[in-house]
């Protein structure tokens, strides 16, 4: 069984050897799901996604990065998130890192545009081969507001 901490320790090593995938501007596909956002969601990219559905693998990282344009005018300097992989009708936790962004760490604004990129580990528990979605969830870290609500279908592998 995978323990939060070896998560961890995949995740840490993953960092130190990571490197740059080709990755597909997702909203541009007709099967992307916007689930509520209160910011228009720009570009989602999700790093080796070549086509959807995403193809995802057990036991691996993916690098997520959204762009969003506030359409608010609320002040956020740190965006949280919750995320949850359902697959063959069974929900899966979905460990992000880092869990929370603080503006210059992994969040940038710009204007009104918002921009983070973070870690998702794939769990290696989810079955192979089947269809699911991804969803994600970004709320303001002071008021817990929901900034982005998407819905992205997978594959496992």
């Amino acid at each position: 069984m995978i323990t939060r901490k070896k998560i961890l320790v995949i995740l840490i090593l993953a960092l130190l050897s990571f490197e740059d995938g080709m990755s597909m501007a997702i909203n541009d596909a007709l099967d992307f799901q916007d689930c509520g956002s209160k910011y228009d969601i720009i570009s989602l990219d999700i790093a080796n996604c070549y086509s959807i559905p995403c193809g995802v693998t057990q036991g691996n990282l993916i690098e997520i990065t959204y762009e969003l344009e506030k359409t608010l005018t609320s002040d956020t300097d740190s965006v949280t998130f919750e995320a949850y992989w359902l697959v063959s009708g069974t929900q899966y936790t979905a460990f992000i890192l880092p869990d929370n962004c603080n503006l210059g760490d992994c969040l940038s604004i710009s204007d009104n545009r918002m921009q983070f990129t973070v870690l998702l580990y794939v769990p290696e528990i989810m079955p192979s081969m089947s269809s699911g979605s991804l969803y994600w969830r970004t709320m303001n870290a002071q008021t817990r507001e929901m900034i982005s609500c998407s819905r992205v279908p997978i594959y496992t592998f």
